[in-house]
């Protein structure tokens, strides 16, 4: 049990993939057991991707996300993992921004929020508040995170660092700012740069994958036990950099006009190795 137990909260009707390539993700980054958890109607569909993911389906609006009903259901079944991502092909009808509000305000375990979650939560951002032993760890590109912080896109932009340093500080929650050299900035206002990544990777579900690699980190980190949020940042930190690396030795051998979000889960591996030394 010590890579952890973790979920994939996410998908709708037509937009199941996002939330299986952030599951396939956290399963080829190392965690030792995934679970996707979809609106039932999308569950066949879901479970029919890779025999390797466990699958629960929860009430669904007529609409194909994720009903007001599937609140308590899927709060139950958090308490048995380590660690959950919330986002990944969610959707925006209104049941479903609710559901996804209230699961990141009452969420037992720590929670990386991507996609439909961050548009939920730009709603109503002071709802959400890291608690001790399950931080929130935020990962938007520029349109969203102008969302979340008030900020123009274009002016936001020029001045990214300063800004993603102040929000994760005034929120006490870990961002991490996607796009040409990717940001991790801390609550304690440490800003990390990732040199990695490229053009490649400015693809459709590029975004899911880096989720399920974050929520790898912060199962493992979960199930051992942390104690400093020093080791948050650190893990935090670490599945960025794996994901951009992943994504660079996919283009080296793929090409980075072919490059494509599930193609990059298969080069998780060689990243590890790469940054074990192990590389040939």
């Amino acid at each position: 049990g010590a890579m952890g137990k973790v979920a994939v909260v996410g998908g709708s009707r037509g937009k199941a993939g996002a939330a299986v390539l952030a599951a396939s993700a956290a399963l080829q980054a190392g965690s030792g057991l995934v679970t996707i958890v979809v609106p039932e109607g999308v569950q066949p569909q879901a479970a029919s991707f890779l025999p390797d993911l466990m699958t629960e389906g929860l009430p669904e609006t007529s609409s194909g996300g994720f009903s007001r009903g599937a609140l308590e259901p899927a709060l139950e079944l958090l308490e048995q993992m380590d660690a959950a991502a919330l986002g990944p092909g969610l959707g925006t009808d209104p049941e479903t921004v609710e559901f996804a509000r209230e699961l990141t305000r009452r969420s037992p375990v720590p929670l990386v929020l991507d996609a439909d979650a961050l548009n939920a939560l730009a709603g109503d951002p002071e709802g959400a508040r890291n608690e001790p032993g399950r931080p929130l760890v935020l990962t938007p590109h520029p349109g969203e995170f102008s969302r979340l912080c008030g900020t123009p896109v274009e002016e936001l932009l020029p001045d990214r660092i300063r800004l993603a340093r102040a929000f994760a500080r005034s929120h006490g929650w870990w961002l991490v700012l996607k796009g040409f050299r990717t940001l991790v900035a801390e609550p304690a206002g440490r800003v990390c740069v990732c040199r990695r990544g490229n053009p490649g990777m400015a693809t459709g579900g590029m975004g899911d994958v880096l989720t399920g690699v974050l929520l790898t980190q912060l199962g493992v980190l979960a199930a051992r036990g942390w104690e400093d949020p020093a080791e948050v940042t650190e893990r935090v930190s670490l599945g960025t950099y794996l994901h951009s690396a992943a994504g660079d030795l996919a283009a080296t051998e793929l090409g980075a006009e072919s490059l494509t979000a599930s193609a990059l889960v298969e080069y998780l591996g060689d990243a590890y190795a790469e940054l074990h030394g192990q590389a040939g």
